[in-house]
This record gives C-alpha cells, sequence and structure tokens, in this order.
C-alpha cells in the first residue's frame, strides 16, 4: 500500500524559544540552556544569537562559557517543555493521527498523498499564531528527504524535496548532509577526494559495505534516495529512549557520562510520567566509524528513578574499554510493566519511588532543576 506525504516538525531552538517566549527580554539575546555553565553540564540547546558564537548542542557548558561570555545561561525546564510539546503535538493532531514523536521537539506526520505542502504551511502558521513559536517542517515521501528538507529550510521555514528531484537538488551539497556522516566519515571519504553526494554516489554498494561494513547498505541507499522506514506510532511503543547525536564526536569519559546523565534524567522522568516501571535498561553509543553497539542489563528489581537507570548506564558504559571517538550516546528503558506494580516494594524501595514522584511534582511546579535527586552525575 502507497503511503501518503511525510512531514518531519522539528521546533526551531525549542528551548530556548520556550524561554524567550516566556521571558520577552531575552528575545535576541544568546540564550543557552543546561546544566551548570562552572560544572561538568552540557548544552541542550541554545538560541540562534548563541550559535553564531559557535555554541551549539552537547558541547560542555564550560565551553560554551569561553564562547560566549555574555550568553544567558538557563538551567533545563523540562516540565514546562514537554507541557508546551503536548500543545504543539494538539496541533498536528488536528491534520493526522498518524505522527512518530521522535524527540520532545521533533515530530514525524504522515499526510494524504498531494497535501503535505499545504498542511505544513497551515501547520507552521497554527503554531506561531497559537503557541508563539516557529516550526521547520522537511516534506517528501519518505524520513530521509523529509528529515535533509527540514534541516534545508531551518530556521522558520518549510521546504518539500521528491525523490525525482533529489540529486539535481541535492547531488552538489557536501556528504555531511546525509544522515549519519559526521566530520569523521566525511574526512574518511574526503581521503578518496569525495566531498559532494553526486561524487559518493558514484561508487558501486560493494564499496560502500567493505568501507562501512553493515552500515554501508544503509548509507549507500540515503545517497541513493531510497527510505522505506514506516513512522513508529506511539500505541504501538514497547520502550522509552532519548538519543543525541553529537555534533562533534567525542572521546572524553566524563564528557559522555555527564550526558548519559541527562539522557536518564529525561527517560526516567517520561517513564514515571507514562506511569510504567522497566525491567531493562539499554545504553547505545555509535562511534565515528559508524559501528553502533549495544549494551543492555535486565534487573528482578524494576527501574524507575533516574538515579537506578543512570547506575545501570554507567556501569554499562565502564564495562566497555578503549573508547573510539563517540558521535551518538542513547539510553532507553523497556520491557515495560504498569505501575501498579509499586506495590510490590519493600519499605526502602517504596520511600525512593515516593521521593522521585516528589521531586517530579515539585519540578513540574517550579521548574526542572528546582531540586535534583542525589546520585546523578
Amino acid at each position: 500500500m502507497k503511503r501518503g506525504d511525510i512531514l518531519l516538525c522539528d521546533l526551531d531552538a525549542f528551548f530556548a524559544s520556550v524561554e524567550q517566549l516566556d521571558n520577552p527580554q531575552l528575545r535576541g539575546r544568546p540564550v543557552i540552556v543546561g546544566g551548570d555553565p562552572d560544572g561538568r553540564g552540557v548544552v541542550s540547546t541554545c538560541s540562534y544569537e548563541a550559535r553564531a558564537y559557535g555554541v551549539r548542542s552537547a558541547m560542555p557548558m564550560f565551553i560554551a562559557k569561553k564562547l560566549c561570555p555574555h550568553g544567558i545561561f538557563l538551567p533545563v525546564n523540562f516540565p514546562r517543555y514537554k507541557e508546551m510539546s503536548r500543545r504543539v503535538v494538539a496541533i498536528y493532531q488536528r491534520f493526522t493521527p498518524l505522527i512518530e514523536e521522535v524527540s520532545i521537539d521533533e515530530a514525524y506526520l504522515e499526510v494524504n498523498r498531494g497535501t503535505g505542502q499545504d498542511v505544513a504551511h497551515s501547520i507552521r502558521r497554527a503554531v506561531k499564531e497559537e503557541l508563539g513559536l516557529t516550526v521547520s517542517i522537511g516534506v517528501s515521501s519518505s524520513k530521509l528527504l523529509a528529515k535533509i528538507a527540514c534541516g534545508l529550510a531551518k530556521p522558520d521555514g518549510n521546504l518539500a524535496i521528491w525523490p525525482e528531484e533529489a540529486t539535481e537538488k541535492l547531488g552538489h551539497h557536501s556528504v555531511r548532509l546525509i544522515p549519519g556522516i559526521g566530520p569523521k566519515t566525511a574526512e574518511k571519504l574526503k581521503r578518496y577526494g569525495i566531498e559532494t553526494i553526486n561524487q559518493l554516489r558514484a561508487y558501486p554498494r560493494e564499496w560502500f559495505l567493505r568501507e562501512f561494513g553493515r552500515w554501508g547498505e544503509e548509507i549507500y541507499d540515503y545517497v541513493h534516495w531510497r527510505d522505506d522506514r514506516p513512522l513508529v506510532l506511539e500505541r504501538e511503543r514497547k520502550s522509552i529512549g532519548r538519543e543525541e547525536t553529537l555534533p562533534e564526536d567525542i572521546t572524553e569519559d566524563k564528557q559522555a557520562l555527564a550526558i548519559l546523565s541527562s539522557l536518564s534524567a529525561e527517560v526516567g522522568y517520561r517513564l514515571r510520567k507514562a506511569g510504567h516501571l522497566a525491567r531493562t535498561v539499554t545504553l547505545k553509543i555509535r562511534y565515528a566509524d559508524f559501528r553502533t553497539i549495544t549494551r543492555s542489563c535486565t534487573s528482578e528489581d524494576l527501574f524507575y528513578t533516574d538515579q537506578e537507570i543512570f547506575a545501570a548506564v554507567k556501569k554499562l558504559y565502564l564495562s566497555l574499554q578503549n573508547h573510539p571517538p563517540i558521535r551518538l550516546l542513547g539510553v532507553q528503558v523497556s520491557n515495560l510493566e504498569q505501575g501498579r506494580q509499586l506495590s510490590l516494594f519493600d519499605d526502602r524501595k517504596e520511600k525512593e519511588i515516593k521521593l522521585a514522584q516528589v521531586v517530579d511534582q515539585l519540578n513540574d511546579k517550579y521548574g526542572k532543576g528546582t531540586v535534583k535527586p542525589s546520585g546523578l552525575f
């Protein structure tokens, strides 16, 4: 069965935009949202004014402070962002029930074939007029091209790119435009004299498999605009996860653990808000050479708090030796069970659970970071 048009909707500099919306005095100023600028935290997101100074997401906050010392540094207020995200998704739902929420600020939508561009215009107008936020939208017949189009449309734009015109429109672009090709891979390709997508397309499938292993098949398909991945709808989800593709490869354990701590906290919050517990925690690492590994641990004791999730992730991470440069980190919980199992815990565990719930309530009311549980990195 042929599917409809695919839209990738990506809220522009979302966390920073919400902060500027709530405090108009911040508009036009370099806003940087993340951990403690004097500590070991990382940048969650930043306004476009801050990006002009070289600040990027997942960058250590102390580096961001050096690049932009006059920036406005703010803690992450995840409950507020989640509230705004829900309001944005409610607008999306007026246009289609087929929605894959990739993250708090990004979602794929499927709409009737031939209506994608009109729907994109309508969504952008509704989000801007009703919520005061901007969303960039890419339109195509696949997730791949919708994502590429969305990236080219940023900030505050929309763009449609169809497979039959993709080579003409995109072939002259850098190979970095292809999702998954980062700076290290681009440097490797440059040694072969490959800098553009058209130059990369000239190589046979066998070459891709030899150079990139099992990921070569995916890269080969991508540069030929082949992508048949379906949307993963919320009702089909059997796990809760969050991953971060890093703007630059990292090699420091403390930086990786800081990012994993932040991801664990977000996953833990979403787990509790969904009313679930989890039996399995999974760590995902993608290295600069595209090699991707996952490590999981399953426990008879259900995971529920941020500390429990991060402790498992940290143990999995430290069990791996001699990390090459890392380009993506992810945390996922699975084997979910309903919250009714909470009554089965002993007194100590029950106290930890109640504490986590109280922390969530306080942070929901007063803002993320008002109360911080101990035990995180």
